[in-house]
């Protein structure tokens, strides 16, 4: 009989933690993005494979941007006389159409730069360092309330400018006939003017779509930080050097992809923000200011003012988010007791390392380059703007204009 063989034990070492990568960050308003003729990802020879596709790319965008900017021009110079009927649709027009040609600016610029794919390899690296299992990113209710509230922004740009037909060109009060018609002049852009604002209602869509999925999966990558750091409070795990080191490791990271999506982002909130603000003061005076319009003319008031209202949430609420995250982070450390009290020098330098950089690194959005965006700073703009227009109403009520 053989004798018994001695065992031998091989060492295995245990499964990685499976961590499900996001879709593409656009997911199905990707191909909204291609179709758009903003896009510049394939501008060079590199991309494009040719320079024919190049030139053609280029020669898009920039064609799409300059009529934007002739209207622009045109609703500038208008000639009306201030704080009357007629300067005030003047005004909500002009003010949209300098956001819709600012978005399309800023399409093209994040295209061009390649900001969605170098966001996308962030992403990837920072879900690669969780310590858990967690759920992927899936914003499909962002999905559709985006697909609402874009419905509805360009809904109310074809209602105003089938209106401006209807009237001939001019915003008129109810007193006046019904008669239809259109005048084909540089004003009306020779007939073309209902498809440039088409044009600027898609590149605002598309603009605030992509600033606000970018956001969303910005947030969610801080949440799930957030939620697995304050789990790993509760355990008292935070006091194993490793696992302390691990999560610095991973807020570095995110503090990193937090202050490149602000620097890139920076200037299409500003543009936003001001903009929309100021077409919601004046879409709140063309609604209470005047007590002779039409029926229609006060309906179209009130959905530019929400519209202008809705942009200015999704500007600054999600930014505001991000920033509400970011300090969150030390107050989990701080709550904390036991990391707080630990007689590790190392965990304790670690904790107050991560706590300095949550108060400390520049990842801040600013307004206008002078007011840091937080999660007060949506509030303070959605008092002022409407009381801009209400003091517009005082004031015409008052006699004073």
């Amino acid at each position: 009989m053989d004798p018994p063989r001695p065992t031998v034990y091989i060492p295995v070492k245990p499964p990685l933690p499976q961590v499900t990568i996001c879709p593409k960050i656009l997911g199905p308003f990707e191909s909204v993005l291609r179709c758009s003729g903003l896009d510049l990802s394939r501008s060079s020879v590199t991309a494009s494979g040719s320079w024919a596709k190049s030139i053609f790319v280029i020669t898009l965008c920039t064609l799409i941007c300059l009529v934007m900017f002739l209207k622009c021009i045109i609703l500038v110079t208008e000639s009306v006389k201030p704080m009357t009927l007629d300067w005030t649709v003047s005004c909500v027009w002009c003010f949209m159409a300098i956001h819709g040609f600012a978005s399309a600016l800023c399409v093209a610029s994040w295209t061009r730069t390649c900001l969605l794919p170098m966001l996308q390899d962030m992403l990837a690296r920072i879900q690669t360092q969780r310590t858990a299992l967690t759920t992927c990113c899936d914003p499909s209710n962002v999905y559709r309330r985006i697909f609402f509230f874009g419905t509805l922004f360009i809904a109310t740009w074809i209602l105003a400018s089938m209106k401006d037909i209807l009237y001939e060109g001019h915003q008129r009060n109810e007193s006046s006939p019904f008669t239809i018609g259109y005048p084909v002049n540089l004003t009306t852009m020779y007939g073309v003017e209902p498809v440039v604002f088409l044009m600027m209602a898609l590149s605002s869509t598309l603009a605030m779509i992509i600033h606000a999925l970018v956001f969303v999966h910005v947030n969610h990558e801080w949440t799930s930080y957030n939620e697995e750091l304050a789990n790993a409070s509760k355990l008292q795990q935070l006091t194993v050097l490793e696992v302390l080191n691990s999560f610095s490791t991973r807020q570095a990271e995110l503090l990193k992809m937090t202050k490149f999506v602000s620097e890139r982002m920076g200037v299409f909130v500003t543009v936003s923000t001001v903009f929309s603000s100021l077409a919601a003061a004046n879409g709140l005076y063309l609604m209470a200011g005047f007590e002779v319009i039409s029926l229609i003319m006060r309906v179209m008031a009130l959905l530019w003012m929400n519209c202008a209202m809705g942009i200015i949430l999704i500007t600054l609420n999600l930014p505001a988010k991000t920033q509400y995250e970011v300090k969150n982070t030390a107050q989990i450390l701080l709550a904390d007791d036991v990391l707080q009290h630990t007689d590790d020098e190392k965990c304790w330098r670690t904790c107050r390392s991560m706590m300095d950089r949550a108060h400390l690194s520049s990842t801040k959005m600013y307004f206008v380059q002078a007011f840091a965006i937080d999660q007060h700073f949506p509030h303070k703009i959605l008092f002022i703007a409407p009381n801009i227009g209400t003091l517009m109403v005082m004031f015409k009520k008052m006699g004073l204009v």
